[in-house]
């Protein structure tokens, strides 16, 4: 949370907007304690463009999600248009994505590990909340 500035705009489109390190903190460790976030392994950039003069870095993020037992690999994107502030701080985040796609990773993740009898039971009380087990 030290590289955003105190009172950083953290735009997240399915969550809306949060205000300040405290809210943006709080949101993160909700979402990535709880699955399918909690399952999420890393967070690499497969692109990214820096915009000099408008001080920004766009990025496309993957977000693969733990090994299910089998070697697959299931992920959704992002991307993140981040603005500099100067110091070394970043004063807004905007991650834009379609949820769709996560809902769909995380079912498939979802399926696969209950096919390998790995499914925990945070991630089937996931699948079983948004309807995988119809």
């Amino acid at each position: 949370m030290a590289h955003y500035t105190p009172d950083v705009d953290y735009i997240e489109h399915a969550a809306g907007t949060m205000k300040g390190r405290e809210q943006v903190r709080d949101w993160i460790r909700r979402t990535m304690t709880t699955f399918p976030g909690s399952h999420m392994v890393a967070f690499p950039s497969l692109w990214h463009v820096i915009d000099e003069e408008r001080g920004r870095v766009i990025c496309e993020l993957d977000n693969p999600m733990r090994d299910p037992g089998d070697g697959t690999v299931i992920s959704a994107t992002n991307i993140s248009i981040i603005s500099y502030a100067g110091d070394g701080l970043w004063h807004r985040q905007e991650d834009v994505y379609n949820p769709l796609r996560f809902l769909k990773a995380g079912m498939a993740w979802c399926r696969k590990a209950r096919e390998l009898g790995t499914l925990d039971d945070a991630a089937a009380d996931w699948m079983r909340r948004y309807g995988g087990d119809r």
